[in-house]
């Protein structure tokens, strides 16, 4: 009987950390105030401080000081394509990211009046 309760708990042992998948990109992973600088294509080079809060449990909020945007994450990787009015039209903008403990690999690129500016970085929290 003993024997029959050891196996019974070194299963539920082994069932317990092998399975619920990799939790470090889960929202905390994305959490936090993340720097760089901004390399464009049109030779400018910006700094950028990305701050990054907690929606839900699958939800964060970007807010890069020019702009926020409400992302439901998919583990380490992010994608947004939205298009926003302005005064001048609409503002189509691509951003890609993916994390990787402190490090952010973020790419965004932005057209307004039929000009496009592409724009890659990388961040550190």
């Amino acid at each position: 009987m003993n024997t029959l309760k050891f196996l019974t708990l070194l299963a539920i042992f082994f069932f317990y950390f092998s399975c619920g998948g990799d939790d470090s990109c889960g929202t905390d992973a994305w959490i936090g105030t993340w720097t760089g600088t901004l390399n464009c294509d049109d030779n400018r080079n910006n700094p950028l401080t990305l701050r990054i809060t907690m929606v839900d449990e699958n939800t964060i909020l970007l807010d890069s000081g020019s702009g926020t945007f409400e992302v439901d994450i998919n583990g380490c990787n992010i994608n947004i394509n939205e298009t926003q009015s302005t005064n001048l039209g609409d503002l189509k903008v691509d951003i890609q990211a993916s994390v990787e403990g402190n490090t952010m690999i973020y790419d965004v690129a932005s057209e307004l009046l039929g000009i496009t500016i592409s724009c890659m970085t990388t961040l550190t929290k």
